[in-house]
């Protein structure tokens, strides 16, 4: 039986889902969010659209830091609000720490969660020090991501003053991201 798709490209929520996937589901559902997802990897962004909008949130996506800022100025321009950005650390022309820091000089202060495939505990450490709390490491299941996003978005945290020339020397040195 064909799985049927609905006009975003994704699967009908009646359709294709097992069980484990409907409770993971309904348990972190949130609507009227709008969640910004960086990453440079086609897959990772289709992946963690697809699981964050059968959730119910709205998703945009940018494939790097420069894009993410331009998204959050048209997002902006249009009065639309961006409760939570979801950055990888290592991608090309601007990178996740670079983009916190573009976005804190911008006024842009939403919650923010980092991903990384590389898990290093000091840099987290480091970067939970400075108020970003939420670090989640590639790869992770749908529901890892749920629980993470909703308790981001509960637990409201910026990453403020998060890159000063020290942190950033530090990621570069250890290859983070």
């Amino acid at each position: 039986m064909a799985n049927a798709l609905d006009s975003h490209g994704a699967m009908s929520v009646n359709q294709g889902r097992s069980w484990r996937t409907a409770t993971i589901l309904n348990r972190y559902t949130v609507s009227q969010k709008t969640i910004l997802i960086v990453d440079d990897e086609e897959e990772v962004l289709f992946s963690l659209g697809l699981v964050l909008r059968r959730a119910g949130y709205t998703v945009l996506e940018a494939g790097h830091g420069i894009e993410a800022l331009s998204v959050m100025a048209e997002a902006a321009r249009t009065g639309q609000s961006i409760d939570l950005v979801i950055t990888d650390l290592r991608m090309p022309y601007m990178d996740g720490p670079e983009l916190l820091a573009a976005m804190h000089r911008r006024g842009f202060d939403p919650n923010v969660m980092v991903m990384t495939g590389y898990a290093h505990e000091a840099p987290a450490a480091e970067w939970r020090g400075k108020g970003c709390p939420s670090i989640i490491y590639k790869p992770f299941e749908a529901e890892e991501l749920l629980r993470e996003v909703a308790g981001v978005l509960a637990e409201p945290s910026v990453c403020v003053d998060m890159i000063d020339a020290s942190a950033q020397n530090t990621f570069n040195q250890e290859g983070v991201g």
